[in-house]
């Protein structure tokens, strides 16, 4: 799974390289595992295109209409949880 189809704009909007544990291929987004609901969590917010890729490689078998719901309730989620913060924390 290392071969990824889009692997250099995933890590470049991850600031990082993915590790073994968030390539595992799984066959659906609710057996994600926590290092890879993550990845997702980083992304989502900012570029939903990028989430898609990442999701399309580890959960290859699920369909885009799918993949969408999921990505913005992730993203939502993070950003209710990024509005409870304290400017200054």
């Amino acid at each position: 799974m290392s071969n990824i189809e889009y692997r250099d704009q995933i890590e470049s909007w991850m600031g990082r390289s993915l590790e073994p544990g968030e390539l595992l291929p799984v066959a659906t987004l609710e057996e994600l595992s926590p290092l890879q609901l993550a990845v997702v969590e980083a992304l989502a917010p900012r570029n939903t295109l990028v989430a898609m890729h990442y999701l399309r490689a580890v959960v290859a078998d699920t369909l885009v209409r799918d993949l969408m719901p999921f990505i913005d309730r992730v993203a939502s989620e993070v950003r209710d949880r990024n509005s409870d913060r304290k400017p200054w924390s």
